[in-house]
């Protein structure tokens, strides 16, 4: 895909001010600087990794060589995976603003709960070599790990690592690091140097982090592991873990290897050893014998692990800017694309997983191998893939390799919008911006966060001017969002050549001035899931006619502003600063985790660990509540509650309750003993039931809706006022921006722009979520929100929808009971007569069935919206009293 340059965000520079010499004298003296020491707000202008995926601040700790910097965290500052620190959490080329590491966790015994706490961590220098060292006792285990850059090789990460049982305790049957990658954020590269027949590229058999006996099974033979960037997030970068040694010291002074292995999932890659070979059976790949064997390993008293690791930084998004350092003697194969988001694999001739590699913007490859015969798997955008078998070296120095036809559609310009391309009469449909490395973990595909079959169009000169396609017949909607209409044109595409797809922007077919739509939850790849550059998120919004967004990184507090400004988009978006308080860990106060909540509007403060994001592992969200609100944080939303009943799902608080490991029951009162934890105060005065907001509608999860919807009727029956909200919780290009939005209704005339006002309009309930319906729903005069005094009223509702959004039921509830329901076709209103015998509330849904163009523009959604609650007091004495739960679900 062809896009012009535009700057997708803005960077600070960690800058080494160099007194005197040349030029050329001052980058030498900076290249050699060799640096071990915590970070302070006195250096941390200097100390500090820059990157998309910048962690580290104030008090962790940093190294470099001038080369390759990388930080350590406090053992005081969580991590992403345990209440605990001093994980390597960034890594990139110094001044190059290119880190997209997430975490490098050590865990014993293949579990995320035995997390090793580290109780010493010290820098130092000396002529050769900076480090870091960190210690720590589990269980009369003791992991001690030394973090190191050196001169030479200037690129790599020296990790040392021993583990010693010092005293009695829990058995220690393997030691691994684990390297995050949700949703792929990184691409993970399987290979192993002393048997390539064994080596997996980017096929993975994938493991359950739940399950051992998964994880066990899933267990590969490894000496190397590559981990790709994206280079559309920055400068493009690599990481490659190498293991050069592994090996078990007994007491009795006798040495042994032990096997090194990996086990990859959707979300992680582990590198892993065990604590000492198998008693039977092979000692370097573990088959079935093996791995039967490893729960009844240990070390004794006085035995140790001894682990030497490098992990090198390549200055490419590939494979080959790994291994070119490990085959630094091999003559270098260069060939040259067509198209420069090709991707190149090379494999041996039997089609083992070797190395893979990208071209420069000409289109030149270039990449060490030893010599022999290969074999190229090229991957060209819009083009089926071609393979090539090479002998190596060329004898003219440059491989001839075959040119690959495609063609290329030019674009409309000058409007936003998103165009979806669907494959008819037996095309398929389109994958844009593919990576080319057909990931795949446990048969699974791994899309990228660019990956989808849309493309997004922003309306200035940024935009993509022409995409390649393969040959074929598609059909192309324009979408924008629900207050637009939705077009069409059929694309005949041929085999090469350029076609230009003709076709007319969504009109706009209504006004709302009275309405803002918005998205209260949105991820780019400064999360830790995503890749997703801001720009190109920021993008997909305004293309989706959103008016204002929170931005809510995991666990990171980033704000969005400088994304907006780069598009020039500051008087058509509103952003928010936001967090996502992320809760993996199990244990300490809230043993079954936190699931996730978002708050806003929070303060970005870039010099601290995770732009001073709160820490929540381990914690009690009542906790979590009172610090944010000490903070003045107006706004707490306790996001997808029931995405899934499964209590073991950390990210479902209400499956759980953090703490009860039992989920919330609708049917009974917030007295009951299963609620207990939910609605004790701690010691600032809050409960863990403190939030303001329920994130009822995620993404296209209408069942998780109905569970939710369920919780919230019950707390609005007990008197406990939440606001209902519908977000898109998109981390990917392939998930539609702002699909499901929520439309806040403005209070008064001028005050669309008004943050402070919106964000209260959504504290108090005035807005309802959608999937594409519009609603107009009053009580009288009262509004969404709002209290009607009196016990006899009138309900209006009004409901307007585009063309391409089918709409067939109309159901309204009061207080969560159904009260009616009606056929409908938009547009559509209603007047209900209602009588109140005593304080309730009347809510509004309305739905329809996906036809064919709603469900090719919005893929597994269902046209929907609902209203938050208008209240009533039916006596009219000013004070509104909770209806309480039906007699008939009291115990």
């Amino acid at each position: 895909m062809s896009r012009r340059p535009i700057p997708h965000r803005l960077l600070c520079l960690g800058l080494i001010t160099l007194a005197g010499g040349t030029p050329g004298e001052a980058a030498e003296t900076a290249r050699n600087a060799l640096f071990a020491e915590r970070i302070t707000l006195s250096n941390a202008a200097t100390r500090r990794v820059e990157g998309p995926d910048a962690t580290a601040g104030i008090d962790d700790w940093a190294l470099g060589n001038g080369v390759i910097c990388a930080a350590v965290t406090d053992p005081a500052h969580e991590s992403d995976l345990s209440d605990r620190g001093a994980v390597l959490v960034d890594l990139g080329h110094c001044g190059r603003a290119d880190d997209q590491w997430t975490t490098l966790q050590p865990i014993l015994n293949l579990s995320q709960s035995t997390v090793v706490p580290v109780s010493e961590i010290e820098p130092s220098v000396t002529d050769d070599e900076a480090r870091i060292r960190t210690r720590g006792v589990l269980d009369g285990v003791e992991v001690e790990t030394l973090y190191a850059v050196r001169r030479e090789p200037e690129t790599a990460l020296h990790i040392t690592t021993r583990i010693t049982r010092l005293e009695e305790g829990g058995r220690f049957f393997s030691y691994g690091a684990v390297v995050l990658h949700p949703d792929a954020a990184l691409r993970p590269f399987h290979a192993r140097r002393a048997d390539p027949r064994d080596s997996r590229g980017f096929q993975h058999p994938g493991g359950d982090p739940s399950s051992i006996l998964s994880m066990l099974g899933a267990i590969v033979p490894a000496d190397l592991l590559v981990w790709l960037g994206s280079r559309e997030m920055g400068p493009p970068i690599a990481y490659g873990l190498e293991l050069i040694l592994a090996e078990r010291t007994d007491a009795d002074g006798r040495i042994r290897p032990v096997p090194g292995f990996s086990i990859t999932g959707p979300s992680y890659t582990m590198a892993g050893t065990l604590a000492r070979p198998p008693w039977l059976g092979s000692s370097e790949v573990l088959g079935a014998l093996g791995l039967a064997q490893v729960p009844f390993m240990d070390l004794g008293i006085g035995d140790s692990l001894h682990l030497e690791r490098r992990l090198w930084v390549g200055r490419n998004d590939d494979v080959a800017s790994v291994t070119d350092a490990l085959f630094a003697d091999a003559p270098g194969l260069r060939a040259r694309v067509e198209d420069p988001a090709t991707a190149v694999h090379i494999d041996d001739p039997r089609g083992r997983p070797i190395s893979m590699v990208r071209p420069d913007p000409q289109g030149r490859i270039a990449a060490r191998l030893p010599p022999g015969r290969y074999q190229l798997r090229i991957h060209a955008p819009g083009a089926p893939e071609t393979r090539v078998e090479v002998d190596h070296p060329s004898p003219s120095g440059e491989l001839a390799l075959p040119r690959i036809p495609t063609a290329r559609v030019v674009l409309p310009r000058g409007q936003p919008m998103r165009l979806v391309f669907r494959g008819e009469t037996g095309t398929p449909d389109p994958i844009f911006r593919s990576d080319g490395l057909d990931l795949r973990i446990g048969g699974e595909t791994g899309p990228s966060s660019l990956e989808s079959g849309d493309v997004v169009l922003v309306g200035g000169p940024g935009d993509p001017t022409d995409v390649a396609l393969a040959p074929g017949r598609y059909r192309v909607y324009a979408v924008r969002g629900p207050e637009h209409s939705v077009t069409e044109a059929v694309l005949e595409v041929p085999t090469s050549g350029r076609v230009t797809l003709e076709i007319a922007a969504p009109a706009r077919l209504f006004d709302l001035p009275d309405w803002v739509s918005a998205d209260l939850h949105v991820h780019t790849g400064a999360s830790f899931d995503s890749a997703l550059p801001p720009t190109w998120q920021i993008g997909a919004f305004h293309a989706a006619a959103v008016d204002l967004i929170v931005a809510t990184e995991h666990d990171r507090v980033v704000d969005p502003q400088p994304a907006i400004d780069a598009l020039g988009l500051s008087d058509a978006l509103i952003g928010v600063t936001g967090v996502e308080i992320t809760s993996e860990f199990k244990g300490g106060a809230a043993p079954f985790s936190n699931g996730h909540s978002n708050a806003f509007p929070v303060r970005a403060r870039p010099l601290r660990n995770r732009g001073g994001a709160p820490q929540a592992e381990g914690r009690r969200l009542r906790d979590v509540w009172a610090e944010l609100r000490a903070a003045g944080t107006p706004i707490l939303q306790l996001n997808h509650p029931r995405s899934s009943p499964d209590p073991a799902d950390n990210q479902s608080y209400l499956s759980h309750l953090a703490v009860e490991g039992r989920p919330f029951d609708p049917a009974l009162p917030l007295t009951a003993p299963v609620h207990r934890h939910f609605v004790e105060v701690g010691p600032d005065g809050l409960r863990d039931l403190d939030f303001d907001a329920m994130e009822l509608l995620n993404g296209s999860n209408q069942p998780a809706y109905l569970r939710g919807r369920a919780d919230w009727f019950s707390l609005l029956l007990q008197g406990e006022r939440r606001t209902g909200t519908a977000n898109s919780d998109s981390h990917r290009l392939g998930e539609p921006a702002g699909l499901p939005r929520n439309y806040v209704q403005v209070p008064a005339p001028g005050q669309a722009r008004q943050t402070r006002t919106l964000l209260e309009q959504v504290r108090r309930g005035a807005l309802f979520g959608t999937t594409g319906p519009l609603l107009q729903v009053r009580l009288d005069e009262a509004r969404l929100g709002d209290l009607h005094a009196g016990a006899d009223a009138t309900l209006h509702v009004v409901v307007r929808a585009a063309p391409w959004v089918p709409v067939s039921e109309l159901r309204v509830y009061v207080n969560g009971t159904l009260a009616e329901a009606r056929a409908i076709e938009a547009p559509a209103s209603l007047q209900l007569p209602l009588h109140f015998p005593a304080d309730g509330f009347v809510t509004v849904e309305v739905e329809g069935e996906a036809d064919d163009r709603y469900a090719a523009v919005a893929p597994g959604f269902a046209p929907f919206a609902f209203t938050n609650p208008i209240f009533v007091d039916a006596d009219g004495d000013g004070t509104w009293r909770a209806p309480g739960l039906p007699s008939a679900a009291l115990p």
